[in-house]
């Protein structure tokens, strides 16, 4: 069997998987709370809440694997928000409120986004009567190959909105595996 054969076997048993990118989302969460200095008047503290997640592109999704910080995602401005809506060349895509983080892994646009909405559920009606309705944020990973097939997935899901920022780092080449 020729090398050639034994690569395109390989590549064939293996598929895509092994062209997997292993990726570091960091999202910070900016909260503001009113604190108490020493003349008794009220200051915004700003909190900050970080949580870094590992993401592999094969298959999509966050994985258990430790987080790293290698070298920065380069980030790109294709993806825009127009009526809350993620927009691209002037196309709507899929309810969103901000972009937080937007780039190219391996060809494919990857975009993390926050989405906002009120939630409307039996144990939030009250607070909802009483003018104070529950927000509801979501932090979305996309990915929009060149086949046209957007692929999502969930990253941090919380019961209230906040101020996110994310960045997104790529494992540098010959590190291998952590």
């Amino acid at each position: 069997m020729s090398k050639v054969m034994l690569v395109l076997l390989l590549f064939a048993l293996c598929g895509p998987a092994s062209l997997a990118k292993e990726l570091t989302i960091v999202v910070t969460e900016i909260t503001f709370a009113k604190a108490a200095d020493a003349t008794a008047k009220t200051r915004l503290k700003t909190l900050q809440k970080q949580t870094a997640i590992a993401f592999d592109t094969v298959p999509f999704a966050a994985t258990d694997r430790p987080t790293f910080r290698d070298s920065e995602l380069a980030s790109i401005a294709s993806y825009s928000i127009s009526d809350r809506k993620l927009v691209h060349d002037g196309h709507p895509i899929l309810p969103a409120d901000r972009v937080l983080f937007q780039g190219v892994v391996d060809g494919a646009d990857f975009v993390v986004v926050q989405t906002t909405h009120v939630s409307i559920s039996p144990l939030n009606w009250f607070a909802a009567i009483s003018g104070h309705p529950i927000q509801y944020g979501e932090i979305l990973a996309l990915s929009f190959p060149p086949d046209g097939k957007m692929r999502n997935s969930p990253l941090i899901a919380e019961s209230k909105a906040a101020d996110w920022r994310a960045e997104v780092f790529e494992q540098a080449p010959n590190t291998g595996k952590r």
